[in-house]
């Protein structure tokens, strides 16, 4: 009686002592059951302890011989014992009791699906994917695809409802299918219905005084307040809740009656009234929780911020430490004597009353034990240290940028005691490497190191991103390969912000920059039909074709022949931006200075040097590219190209170079595995898993490794080679993870199996082969009503992992944004990937242990149900089941591209493998399909016989790479794990390691004795000082608030960064720190239109006097250079008006030019100018130039000496263009040999590796090979044609005086497989081989037909080339059709010759029908009978 009880939650009874666990203090206590006495508190936690059981063999006692325990008293369901030796028959829910009050009868209602087990489940889980019936009866194979989120309803239209809006009266899914059947519906326990209209409406609109039915129904027989007095009854509903409720801010009846006439509340005699009129109990106040909510309560009070060497009450009261645990209750609520402890830990003095207190506080010339002992017995006082200086334990102060710096500063070395060498991912390491803090607590103004390093660099927040990762302006962290890409990946826009965009380099993944000069593309992007860049000038010159309306390049800009427009500098620099030449053409140029002369190239070795009649321009070599930097040509990395290489690839200067692993051989630009045809197809559907050795069709080798049961379906499988095992996970019935060794090879193990059959909702798996671990991606599901108050996305989602061969295992990773789908592994890097499907779906990336968590993808991502890691590549490949296409993605995250989509004939893959150079994949509606892996290419879908395909895995002993384990290592308690730097040990969740072994707790420190809030946890920092490390939504000293709380703005999503600071990501349309600023707000000029883009950026639409990302420019302005105004022309180009003064296309000529050195006069009446000569001369100009060149020379001055220089016409040549020109004269270039012809026309005879009608171009490959020289070319072919029609004609002669003699005509079958194949004279397949190849011999002896190809017959080097083009024709008049698919002709064109022939002789040399048979089609069409 009389004590101090603030809040009680649960207790219990046994023997004579009450326990109860108490809500405020966060405690379980007991005392003695009549008198109250010997109250002890048993324990403090950190959360409220919401339950309490004692557990006794005797609290239970056994009831001997009752009805129950025979034939369960008659009863089919539950048998319930009553007074008096008797006993009742029961029924579960959704059963009733029949007539015989023994049997249970299933009560199904319209609006329940009854389960084969006669459970009754809503209509709407019926094929959600989710075996909900425990039997998989609402699971059956027949069911339609489901899109929605589990426990959903899925609406005809394919959208998805939420269960309450089912006959709610509102056509929610478009096509009324929500609306249907409502005469049977029955509505949800939350809803009422409406008996006329037959809708379901919110049961809390029941007795509202609102007519929400339409007749009033739900008005009526509303009922009376018929609570207890210490309850209060809501108005709607008639509930009844706590009156501490009431006026507390928080609505807690549906109509929110709890909260209406708050202002004239009073509160009882023990109550304290808040601000807000809220009613508390009295001894809440001052208890250091904001219990008001207001915080009323806890002013006013007495200071409640107590020193270092204070111990703070749970009242809120400060008393000296020296009294915790002394024996006597100094606070008023006895809470300085709880939880004191027998003995003290290693960092602690213990007092000689058994109080214990820190290590620290010994010695420091404060007594703090009771008695004064811990200040006993010690050295000299040492001078006092100051914050920022260590105490050395012999004495003595030393800064503390000296502790743990390597060396003995301390007399007695203890500055290098206790330094930490490595911190935990959360976690910051002073600068001195003395101590660890949680990262969140750098930069928040308070020293935690002393050193002071944690708050230090904090413009930005402090140093908190990896190399590779941007710091945003709200301190998320995020890919540097996301900077500036046209979308906001920040969520305030900081990753684009303009000022910063018009300076970032474009990287060489993203090498376009778009119009606006804030956004760069990859080359993927150009030309795709997408406005990628905003202004859509990355969908510009497409084709050739101008897309976009003309726009004339600036006044500081070059305008090409081709539209292209570039800066001005880079016009006649001796380098072809343009790309047709256009800006070196019309240079001023010196002629004998810059020539393509021999032996000199002014372009340098990377350049070709080209010179058209009086321009001479460089263009970089094939494998070079000009650095727009140093306006030189460089190296072009064609590494960073998707699908240069199979496998690995090296740069070189000019070129690259392809690699493959040690056990991949290359084959034609590929890289095969050897012993390639070992590899194995296996194939799951619902039910079974079937494997297919190569070349993989269901007609050939193929085995069923696992059958199942049809109530259960197969979600996801990997292999284990080195342990012949195929692992498979199943979602129903029955749930889990199974496994099955495929040969078998060690008879002592089991040959199957189930792993960690504690886990029951596996989505996929993936096998860790080196450390012999398994993960997997693991959902659970909640009830519907949950659905009112909890965002799907909170679903108990995780990554778990267990091991293969134990029984260890533990859900790795929670806090899943959606539902994780697909998974994969990469032990090489210690890394692991999964898909995330939900509202923003995207992929993660974390280390096999859980750490280095990050999202890795979240572009071109809707449904990605397919994950696969091709290890040689170094590339992550994933599909994408809504859209339709594989994506790919390196490692690091950057040159994401999309290798095959719909175009390629992809439709909707749901499961991909990668092996060699092909994806492989499954879908539910298409099939097996393989695709190259770089999408050149169809799909091509495999003939496999297998229905619903849901999964796809290859297998080859060179797909898992044999990798060290570095688990062989370590000796862990629980779990091994991989991760980049090695591996680590790992335990099981809740529990952290300390010193090797799994703990419950590795924070908890019994020193800290601060209370902290919301699930914070007291720890200490680098000074001593007492913290709350607080949850990442938390802040506060006792993490109070929740500043995520009302923080981001128009529908933006708060997110807590890493250092506890709450981020919004903002709707479209909506940028700033919390959103509450528009995109479009003042960034558009002189009434520019402002639209959105897809990624959240601001792009003008000018009016037509205006130009420039923001319409800031005048157009006149902006693009001429002395025009005050212009013309706008209907097609966007603009027209300069020009000054009198002034011509040119821009007005960038100033006419006074001409007078070099004389008086200009301008003449407004002639609208022109004339200059009045240092010589006396008036004259239109006064050049040196009038009358210097001849022949249509061009004369201009040289700049430095001002002398005339002609630049002559084609022909002419010499200072003043009066000689003609020798044609050979710098025609030949590279090197080439320049001659004259007959007709006086230049010809170059061009050195080994060079080609071209002037040498301008490198010789192909093939060539460079060939040493003959081009006059031995010149000779040898006309002989050979010379010859060969001598041949001819004597053939013929020979062929028609034979033709005299006899009219039989001699033919030589070629038999092979029973196919005839007629070759007219088999002595000149020279003239039938692919001429690519030399030799015109006789007919390989390996000579051969395949009527399945087609295309390349023979053996040996003399392979047969067959035409693509020709019809088919019939070879053998026994065959009743075409011999192949493929046209095949094997006409001899001597033959035909001489049958051509043939018709113009005397005598006819063979009928029709005979030249029919022997020549080719199209001759054929031409014969006609020739009359004797």
């Amino acid at each position: 009686p009389n004590q101090d009880i603030p809040g009680v939650i649960a207790l219990t009874l046994f023997e004579d002592y009450i326990y109860w666990t108490d809500g405020k203090t966060k405690s379980l206590s007991r005392a003695h059951k009549t008198s109250g006495a010997d109250r002890l508190s048993l324990i403090n936690s950190w959360h409220a302890i919401t339950d309490i059981q004692v557990y006794h063999s005797y609290r239970q006692p056994d009831v001997s011989k009752h009805l129950c325990m025979i034939n369960n008293g008659g009863c089919s369901h539950l048998c319930l014992l009553a007074p008096g030796k008797t006993h009742t028959c029961a029924c579960p829910t959704n059963f009733y009791l029949a007539a015989d009050n023994r049997t249970c009868l299933s009560n199904c209602t319209a609006s329940q699906f009854r389960c084969k087990t006669d459970k009754c489940i809503p209509f709407w889980w019926k094929c959600d994917t989710v075996d909900d019936c425990g039997d998989g009866s609402d699971e059956p194979d027949d069911c339609p695809e489901f899109k929605c989120q589990p426990g959903r309803f899925q609406c005809g239209t394919g959208l998805c409802a939420l269960p309450a809006f089912i006959c709610d009266g509102e056509n929610d899914c478009g096509d009324n299918s929500d609306e249907l059947n409502c005469d049977t519906h029955v509505c949800l326990s939350g809803q009422f219905k409406c008996t006329k209209n037959q809708k379901c409406i919110p049961v809390n609109l029941r007795c509202n005084g609102q007519d929400d039915c339409g007749d009033e129904e739900d008005e009526r027989d509303c009922p009376e307040n018929s609570c207890s007095p210490d309850y209060f009854q809501c108005k709607t509903t008639k509930h009844c809740i706590s009156k501490l409720w009431v006026c507390d801010e928080d609505p807690d009846c549906a109509d929110a009656s709890d909260e209406a006439n708050c202002d004239k509340k009073t509160c009882g005699p023990h109550e304290f009234q808040c601000k807000n009129n809220n009613c508390i109990p009295d001894h809440w106040r001052c208890d250091s929780q904001n219990d008001c909510s207001d915080n009323s309560d806890e002013e006013n009070c007495k200071p409640q911020t107590c020193t270092l060497k204070d111990f703070l009450c749970a009242n809120g009261d400060c008393v000296s430490s020296r009294f915790w645990c002394d024996g006597d209750f100094d606070c008023a609520d006895g809470s300085d004597e709880r939880n004191c402890e027998a003995s003290c830990s290693k960092d602690q003095f213990r007092c000689s009353n058994g109080q214990c207190i820190s290590a620290k506080w010994k010695c420091d010339g404060h007594e703090d034990c009771k008695y004064g002992e811990d200040e006993k017995n010690c050295e000299p006082a040492s001078p006092t240290c100051s914050s920022s200086e260590y105490i050395c334990t012999s004495g003595g102060c030393i800064s503390a940028s000296l502790k743990c710096n390597g060396e003995y500063d301390c007399a007695d070395g203890s500055d290098e005691m206790d330094c930490v060498t490595e911190c935990k991912e959360d976690q910051f390491q002073c600068k001195n490497r003395a101590h660890c803090i949680p990262i969140r607590w750098l930069c928040d103004g308070i020293h935690d190191c002393v050193d002071g390093s944690d708050e230090e660099n904090c413009d930005r927040g402090g140093n908190i991103c990896r190399a590779d990762e941007f710091l945003c302006n709200n301190s998320l962290c995020k890919l540097h390969f996301w900077v500036c890409d046209g979308e906001d990946d920040c969520g305030d826009n900081s990753d684009e912000a303009p000022e910063m965009c018009v300076k970032f380099l474009c990287p060489p993944t993203r090498p376009h920059r778009c119009r606006n000069n804030r956004i760069c593309v990859q080359p993927e992007q150009t030309c795709n039909g997408i406005d990628d860049c905003g202004d859509n000038s990355d969908e510009d010159l497409c084709g050739g074709k101008l897309t976009y309306k003309a726009r004339p390049c600036k006044k500081d800009e070059f305008a090409c022949n081709n539209k292209k427009c570039i800066p001005m500098d880079l016009q006649c620099d001796q380098l072809d931006d343009c790309g047709d030449g256009s800006d070196e053409q019309g240079c001023r140029i010196t002629p004998m200075k810059y020539t393509c002369e021999d032996h000199v190239n002014p372009c340098g070795d990377d350049a070709y040097c080209n010179q058209i009649k009086t321009s001479v321009f460089c263009r970089c070599k094939p494998g070079f590219q000009r650095n727009m930097k140093n306006r030189l040509c460089e190296d072009l990395n064609e590494c960073l190209v998707f699908g240069t290489c199979s496998q690995q690839c090296i740069n070189t200067e000019g070129s690259y170079k392809c690699v493959c692993d040690q056990n991949f051989q290359e084959r034609n630009n590929t890289c095969i595995a050897k012993g390639s045809e070992d590899q194995v197809l296996y194939i799951a559907n619902d039910t079974d898993i079937l494997g297919f050795i190569y070349p993989f069709n269901y007609s050939g080798d193929h085995q069923q490794i696992s059958h199942i049961e049809h109530n259960s379906r197969i979600t996801g499988m990997d292999v284990y080679y080195q342990r012949d095992m195929i692992i498979w996970s199943t979602q129903f019935n029955p749930g889990g993870i199974f496994y099955k060794r495929v040969h078998d090879r060690e008879k002592r193990q089991a040959n199957s199996g189930l792993i960690c059959p504690e886990f029951k909702r596996p989505r996929d798996i993936a096998v860790d082969w080196v450390a012999g671990n398994i993960y997997w991606t693991d959902h659970s599901r909640m009830h519907w009503f949950s659905y009112y108050t909890t965002h799907w996305t909170s679903l108990r989602y995780s990554i778990n992992v267990g091991q293969l061969n134990g029984p260890n295992c533990t859900r790795l990773l929670t806090n899943m944004a959606g539902e994780p789908y697909a998974i994969a592994v990469n032990p090489k890097r210690g890394m692991m990937y999964w898909t995330v499907v939900g509202d923003n779906s995207h992929i993660e990336e974390a280390a096999m242990d859980g750490t280095l968590r990050r999202i890795l993808i979240k572009k071109n991502l809707q449904r990605p149900t397919g994950l696969a890691v091709d290890h040689f590549s170094e590339r992550i490949y994933w599909a994408d089941l809504e859209l339709s296409l594989i994506g790919s993605v390196l490692y690091d995250g950057s040159d994401s591209v999309i290798s095959v989509s719909s175009k390629q004939g992809l439709l909707h893959p749901h499961r991909i493998d990668i092996f060699e150079d092909y994806i492989y994949g499954a879908g539910p509606k298409t099939g097996v399909f393989r695709v190259q892996k770089f999408g050149r290419g169809s799909v091509e879908y495999l003939a496999l016989d297998v229905d619903k395909t849901k999964g796809v895995l290859i297998s080859h002993r060179y797909k898992q790479l044999n990798l060290p384990n570095p688990c062989l290592d370590l000796t862990c308690e629980f779990l091994c794990l991989l991760n980049p730097f090695g591996a680590t040990c790992v335990c099981p969740e809740g529990k952290y390691l300390i010193n090797g072994t799994c703990n419950d707790d590795s924070l908890l420190d019994d020193s800290c004795k601060l209370t902290c809030e919301n699930g914070g946890r007291c720890i200490l920092n680098e000074k001593g000082d007492l913290r709350c490390h607080c949850w990442p939504s938390y802040s506060g000293d006792r993490c109070e608030v929740n500043h995520c709380s009302n923080y981001c703005q128009n529908g933006g999503t708060c997110v807590p960064s890493a250092l506890g600071r709450p981020t919004c990501s903002c709707a479209l349309g909506f940028t700033g720190p919390n959103c509450g600023k528009t995109v479009c707000e003042d960034f558009c000029q002189n009434g520019g239109t402002c639209s959105v883009s897809a990624g959240n950026q601001p792009y003008c639409y000018c009016q037509p006097e205006h130009t420039g990302d923001r319409c800031q420019y005048y157009v006149c302005h902006h693009y001429c250079v002395n025009s005050e105004s212009c013309t706008i022309r209907d097609d966007g180009s603009v027209e300069c008006v020009c000054p009198t003064r002034y011509e040119g296309p821009k007005c960038e000529v100033d006419k006074c030019t001409r007078c070099h050195g004389g008086h200009c006069i301008v003449n407004k009446d002639s609208d022109d100018i004339f200059c009045n000569c240092t010589n006396g001369k008036i004259a239109s100009s006064c050049q040196l130039c009038d009358g210097y060149c001849y022949n249509g020379g061009t004369c201009q001055l040289d700049p430095e000496t001002n002398v005339p220089v002609c630049l002559c016409s084609v022909g002419f040549k010499s200072q003043r263009c009066d000689q003609k020109e020798n044609p050979c004269d710098h025609y030949c270039q590279n090197e080439g040999i320049c001659t004259l012809t007959a007709f006086n026309e230049p010809r170059c005879k061009c050195s080994t590796n060079w080609s071209g009608t002037q040498c301008e171009r490198p010789a192909p490959k093939s060539s460079k090979s060939d040493h003959i020289s081009t006059r031995s070319i010149a000779i040898i072919v006309p002989l050979v044609l010379l010859v060969t029609l001598i041949t001819t004609l004597v053939i013929g002669l020979v062929l028609c005086k034979r033709k005299r003699r006899t009219k039989t005509i001699r033919r030589q079958p070629i038999i092979n497989g029973g196919i005839n194949v007629e070759i007219g004279n088999p002595s000149y397949n020279m003239y039938e081989v692919d001429h690519d190849h030399n030799d015109g011999g006789l007919l390989d002896p390996g000579f051969m037909i395949d009527p399945t190809k087609a295309r390349y017959i023979g053996g040996g080097s003399s392979a047969f080339k067959l035409p693509h083009t020709a019809p088919p024709i019939y070879l053998n008049s026994d065959l009743k059709g075409p011999l192949t698919a493929g046209p095949t002709n094997y006409s001899n064109p001597v033959y035909a010759k001489l049958y051509m022939d043939g018709q113009n002789c005397r005598n006819s040399l063979g009928s029709v029908d005979e030249r029919k048979e022997l020549l080719p089609k199209k001759i054929e069409i031409g014969i006609r009978e020739t009359v004797a």
